[in-house]
């Protein structure tokens, strides 16, 4: 199990890093995918 949680929390951190240098921009795309899906589902879920 400390493996396996050990190896998460890296990947954790490398992630972290990885979102400080994207920055606002990963954030505003996930955002507007999540808006664009919202938006379908509404459409389709009649």
């Amino acid at each position: 199990m400390s493996k396996v949680s050990n190896r998460l929390q890296a990947a954790e951190k490398v992630g972290a890093i990885k979102n400080q240098e994207k920055g606002a921009e990963h954030r505003d795309a996930v955002k507007s995918i999540y808006f664009i899906w919202c938006m379908w589902y509404v459409d389709h879920r009649i």
